[in-house]
């Protein structure tokens, strides 16, 4: 019957986005496990490139003098940004950001400099990889990798 058509259309639509979101979240696994092996820390950034969670390694690299109970969480991540990266390093967030299909990209990497504490400057290799669908909302987020 029609129905049970439109029944078995929409079931196979929930278990397909069901695949999917698991797939994303195993990609994310191993893009993190990637990132911790090859970078000194990594970060996730949301929509708005602020820190989303306390990242104590990313306040470690940037010797914010923070203490073990300080947080990044919600800061901006330009704020550690050199001045004069600062659009080199959204045009390479955005570069990679780009595709319409909702899928995992291969990492790219920026050599840019970054200001710890007292705005000491040091040049550091980023690696990016944007993450689809982090949020329930759709909105794409971001996994960085910083090696000193």
């Amino acid at each position: 019957t029609m129905e049970q058509l439109e029944w078995a259309r929409v079931s196979a639509a929930c278990d397909l986005e069901e695949a999917s979101r698991k797939s994303d979240h195993v990609m994310l696994q191993a893009s993190k496990r990637m990132m911790a092996a090859l970078c000194d820390t990594e970060v996730e950034l949301d929509e708005n490139l602020r820190i989303v969670g306390a990242s104590p390694k990313l306040g470690g690299l940037l010797m914010t003098g923070m203490s073990a109970s300080a947080s990044l969480d919600g800061k901006p991540f330009m704020r550690y940004v050199a001045a004069d990266d600062q659009a080199r390093f959204r045009d390479f967030i955005d570069g990679g950001s780009t595709s319409a299909a909702p899928a995992f990209h291969v990492a790219s990497s920026l050599q840019a400099h970054m200001k710890g504490a007292a705005d000491l400057k040091f040049l550091a290799e980023l690696f990016h990889v944007p993450i689809p669908g982090r949020r329930a909302d759709g909105r794409l987020w971001h996994l960085l990798g910083i090696r000193e």
